[in-house]
């Protein structure tokens, strides 16, 4: 849910939004103050990487036996 205005919406409709403003403030001049907007680019590569190898190299239930 957005915090401001409290609307439901899904992860997947929102972070692909979020990814391409912070393309877009990166490459403009149009940013509201110092924002890292590669670094939040950085960090959702980062995370995709992660959560693409953790599904792909998933537990199973004898992993601990």
């Amino acid at each position: 849910m957005l915090l401001f205005p409290p609307i439901p919406i899904k992860a997947k409709f929102l972070v692909p939004l979020l990814i391409l403003f912070d393309l877009f403030f990166g490459f403009s001049s149009y940013s509201v103050g110092p924002i890292a907007h590669f670094a939040h680019i950085g960090g959702a590569i980062t995370g995709f990487i992660m959560m693409w190898y953790w599904k792909k190299n998933q537990f199973n239930n004898k992993r601990w036996n």
